[in-house]
């Protein structure tokens, strides 16, 4: 078993070495003491404060940018858990009660006032909207939304942890030194079977139905994170933080099937697994390792991490898009200026600029270096220039470190050049040896583009050929002249569909 623990910690250290750690934004509220958190379905974000001389409740409409007390209707208790239904209510528990939101967090009234100890401890609403909490009696079920409270078996005080597997069985788990052990329920948690003395305080959810424990530091158990693959019948060691020092204090699942753990003793500080927790990675936050408390993860992949007065924090996760929230383009004569805005970024490279015409393939024009990991709005520019008349299409393809891309949708343009027949002066003027000669074409057409000298004698013969529409220029050396030249005035001449002109230039030897 040494042998065993030696490899995987070995493992695990490596691979934290060889990971990326993401920057953390700080998103205020230093000196508050957060207990949970939790999002609805419109992206607003809940904090739950459990110092009396708080508001249990603040809330942010901005994505964190600035936070709003939301207490009315409740008194000044230590607020200790926070969830929210299939219908946008929302559940507080508070050292003096539950208490229930239905607009949003702006009011709040006192629900199950039949439960006479008012120190809850959680509050859990399971997929079929039945809300369960705990206090000093035990665990209560609503199947109702608060309305009506009945009963479990569960008479344990101190439940930390409730939840549900996806094959429908419920787990609680309590790492009060008296009530060390997890339960499991068959039936919605109207009854509970014993399943196991592990103190499982956090739990965690896998998609396949498995259940992961965290067991703290103890006198009973190696610390460490139990799994069960049998609905809670056994359980047994990851052997990932086997024999070490630590305690788990939040465990949590993202949409992809990540795990995400606050670590506290000889691991410090925010960890992940992208393997179903075969191996964990350091994912930052260490420097706040005796203040992490609680995490949470949006919709979107984004993680949260609550502290005991250091404020909150957020990172994207792996999972995180780059999210397009904007793509247009601009016509200028024969330019199309591309903008487009990110208002997430999770490892991105950058971005591709890909133009097709008619009936023509997909072809790279350029490309836009990415800002990597951010959760700040960005914007990006990009311009085509020299267009012929027609129709243009475009896209970007989003590139990853890793090579995995995505493209956003397509843009069209439609260019109508209006040119007009246009000789312009030589520069520079005078030249020694080279100088460009630019010109306008109004359509198709064949061009004759010649230099001569100061008695009419035909120098080189620049063009004399069909060019398209547009703005062009060539470049003329007097090195390349067919005939020896000395300093002096020399003049070239453009001719195409009924339209000549001519101009001086000087070459300076």
């Amino acid at each position: 078993m040494k042998i065993l623990f030696i490899y995987l910690l070995i493992l695990l250290l490596s691979c934290s070495l060889y990971s990326q750690v993401p920057e953390w934004e700080f998103l205020g509220l230093k000196d508050t003491v957060i207990s949970d958190i939790a999002f609805d379905d419109s992206g607003n974000i809940y904090i739950v404060t459990e110092l009396v001389s708080q508001p249990p409740v603040y809330k942010s409409t901005d994505n964190g940018k600035s936070w709003e007390p939301k207490s009315n209707g409740i008194d000044k208790w230590d607020g200790t858990s926070i969830d929210i239904d299939s219908k946008g209510n929302i559940y507080l528990t508070a050292f003096g009660g539950v208490f229930k939101s239905t607009n949003g967090g702006d009011n709040w009234f006192r629900i199950a006032q039949e439960l006479t100890n008012l120190e809850f401890y959680l509050v859990k609403v399971i997929p079929n909207d039945y809300i369960f909490v705990s206090n000093f009696d035990g665990i209560f079920r609503s199947t109702d939304y608060g309305l009506t409270w009945d009963s479990t078996d569960y008479t344990y005080w101190g439940a930390t942890e409730i939840g549900i597997n996806t094959r429908g069985v419920m787990f609680v788990g309590n790492f009060t030194a008296s009530w060390f052990s997890i339960f499991r329920s068959t039936n919605f948690g109207k009854n509970w079977i014993f399943s196991s003395r592990l103190p499982g305080n956090e739990l965690l959810f896998s998609k396949n139905g498995d259940v992961f424990a965290g067991v703290g530091d103890n006198p009973l158990f190696y610390s460490d994170i139990y799994k069960s693959t049998d609905n809670g019948l056994t359980w047994n060691p990851t052997n990932v933080f086997s024999q070490t020092n630590q305690n788990f204090h939040d465990l949590e699942l993202d949409k992809n099937n990540d795990f995400y753990a606050i670590v506290s003793g000889d691991y410090k500080g925010v960890y992940f697994s992208a393997d179903t927790g075969k191996s964990w990675v350091y994912y930052g936050l260490s420097d706040y390792a005796s203040s992490l408390h609680c995490l949470a993860v949006d919709s979107s992949g984004y993680v949260y991490v609550g502290t005991r007065g250091d404020g909150l924090f957020r990172t994207a996760g792996r999972t995180t898009p780059v999210e397009l929230i904007f793509f247009t383009s601009e016509i200028e004569n024969d330019k199309v200026k591309l903008t487009w805005i990110t208002s997430t970024e999770k490892n991105n490279y950058g971005f591709e600029i890909e133009r097709k015409e008619s009936n023509k393939d997909w072809k790279t024009v350029g490309f836009v270096k990415g800002k990597g990991t951010s959760t700040e709005k960005h914007i990006y520019k990009y311009k085509d220039e020299n267009l012929k008349s027609g129709e243009y299409f475009y896209r970007l393809k989003q590139i990853d470190f890793n090579g995995t891309f995505e493209y956003s949708s397509e843009l069209k343009a439609t260019i109508k050049n209006q040119y007009n027949f246009n000789l312009e002066q030589n520069y520079p003027n005078p030249f020694n040896p080279g100088t460009i000669i630019k010109f306008t074409t109004s359509q198709r057409a064949f061009v004759k583009l010649i230099i001569y000298n100061s008695l009419g004698q035909k120098i080189k013969t620049l063009i004399n050929s069909y060019l398209s529409e547009g703005n062009h220029s060539v470049e003329f050396n007097f090195e390349d002249a067919e005939l020896p030249l000395s300093s002096g005035i020399y003049f070239y001449r453009l001719e195409t569909n009924g339209y000549a002109e001519s101009k001086k230039m000087v070459l300076l030897r």
